[in-house]
């Protein structure tokens, strides 16, 4: 699990110099069938694509950028979340819990839901192996994703996260699947909800507010919302002056950057392609900008397309260079290249660019850390500026710890200054966590 960045590193990004990526036509991967649900798998590597008509989960390769596979999961009424390795899916129709292979596309293993109450929704972190959070009429509970038994948890007040006929709790989990948050859709305010399991402990907040959908980063330090940025606390980080409103954010595959998007208003007639624009996580400072295919339609803030929320409908994966957008008829996918260095390049931004986020660390071991780094000019170096005793930074930005095993500390905050060939620095702050040891 990755920590909570509490001190922002700053980009060096020349004010308003914002790269404007080109055009390419999009690849066009046409479905069987049209999409009802999406959800990321394997690590991100994977989209889970629920085709009611066909009472299947298609297993989109986001590498290949093809059906892998399907999962006959046997219905149409089901609830699903992917892991690292697999698919947790609920039949609501035998009231059953499966339990499917990403690898062979095979059920491993069905129980008869073990869990009180309706079930409402099933979600998991797609970078973990569980356990899967499951919504009911009687509270959440948490589902061991490969033996599909009940995770003991200590009892807490959970009347906000309650399912109900009239406003469904939806639901999103961070890729770590340490952080889930929840909002409705049907009611005013939606609410701002997150839930933390801390051992058997679920720690929650709640804030009156509305915010539409609400979507983890990877390590759940922030909320990316239909209202703009959210913090730990559930409030908002900033506004897009020129609107005098938030704008909706989606998270990206890398935890470094997110996604804004250009809404158009309800009374806007003319369908002006949907702009986005990727920023840096850190200190929010914008990139380069892109343009959605025209089959991706109009954005606006209220209802989303079809049966698929506007967090489905867009999934940014910066490491395999590709953005892709499900079309309105929700009957095709459409690629298109996001390859940042090379954007930046075109734009001839002489850029700085921290985009890794640290491992937590442990008393008594060794920790490891390297920072990846984009610069244009290279020849970076590297410099602790200020740490805990005993740490230190090579000339490649391997950061290195003999973490003490008396260590009291929870969390210890580290500052390192990187400067490249054209003297430009930035500053790399963090902090590392150090879960409390067991006894």
């Amino acid at each position: 699990m990755r920590p909570l960045v509490t001190v922002f590193l700053f980009a060096a990004l020349a004010a308003g110099a914002v790269g404007r990526a080109a055009d390419p036509k999009p690849k066009e991967v046409k479905l069987p069938s049209e999409v009802d649900r999406v959800c990321l798998a394997g690590k991100g590597e994977y989209l889970l694509l629920l085709m009611k008509k066909l009472d299947k989960i298609a297993v989109y390769d986001l590498k290949v950028d093809k059906i892998a596979g399907y999962l006959d999961v046997g219905s149409a009424d089901v609830f699903f979340a992917g892991t690292a390795d697999g698919a947790v899916v609920y039949n609501n129709d035998k009231k059953t819990f499966q339990a499917w292979s990403l690898s062979t596309f095979e059920l491993k293993l069905t129980v008869t839901s073990p869990a009180k109450g309706t079930v409402a929704g099933v979600y998991a972190g797609h970078a973990s192996t569980g356990p899967a959070l499951v919504v009911t009429s009687n509270g959440p509970v948490f589902l061991d994703a490969g033996r599909l038994k009940i995770v003991e948890t200590d009892p807490f007040e959970s009347s906000q996260w309650l399912s109900h006929p009239q406003s469904r709790l939806h639901c999103a989990a961070s890729a770590d699947g340490g952080t889930f948050a929840a909002w409705c859709i049907d009611i005013s305010p939606s609410g701002a909800r997150s839930l933390r399991l801390d051992g058997k402990k679920m720690v929650t907040k709640y804030e009156h507010e509305t915010v539409g959908y609400q979507i983890p980063s990877a390590d759940g330090s922030l909320f990316y919302t239909r209202n703009g940025v959210f913090g730990p606390d559930l409030k908002p980080l900033s506004k897009d002056e020129k609107l005098n409103q938030p704008n909706p954010t989606l998270p990206t595959l890398h935890p470094a950057y997110y996604l804004g998007i250009t809404v158009q208003e309800i009374q806007v007639q003319e369908r002006t392609p949907t702009q986005l624009t990727l920023y840096t996580a850190a200190d929010h400072a914008p990139i380069l900008t892109l343009t959605a295919p025209k089959a991706f339609g109009k954005v606006d803030r209220f209802d989303p397309v079809g049966t698929l929320s506007l967090y489905e409908r867009i999934v940014a994966h910066p490491g395999l260079k590709k953005i892709l957008f499900v079309d309105e008829r929700r009957t095709s996918l459409h690629v298109l290249p996001l390859d940042i260095v090379k954007a930046l390049d075109d734009k001839g931004i002489d850029y700085l660019l921290a985009e890794s986020l640290p491992e937590t660390a442990a008393q008594g071991r060794k920790y490891e850390y390297a920072i990846k780094v984009l610069s244009k000019a290279g020849k970076v170096q590297f410099k602790l500026d200020s740490g805990p005793k005993g740490m230190a930074v090579s000339k490649d930005g391997l950061v290195t710890w003999a973490v003490p095993m008396d260590f009291k500390e929870k969390k210890v905050g580290v500052v390192i200054s990187i400067e490249d060939g054209s003297k430009q620095q930035i500053f790399h702050a963090f902090t590392i966590l150090l879960p409390e040891v067991k006894k």
